[in-house]
């Protein structure tokens, strides 16, 4: 999960993000992506693809 967060930190124009429970979305007008907190999630590492997955998919 160490290499995980270092892509996050040093992602080249990365947007802001946010951690609110519910779903995972990213919303334009921000360039702001949100995921759920870590804790949401029963395995880190479907928390980590939704947050690239997320993270990717913006324009």
């Amino acid at each position: 999960m160490e290499e995980a967060e270092k892509v996050k930190e040093g992602y080249c124009n990365a947007p802001s993000f946010s951690f609110v429970s519910g779903t995972a979305y990213y919303v334009p007008f921000e360039d702001r992506v949100n995921v759920p907190p870590r804790e949401d999630f029963e395995d880190v590492n479907k928390y980590y693809s939704t947050l690239f997955h997320e993270i990717v998919v913006r324009p």
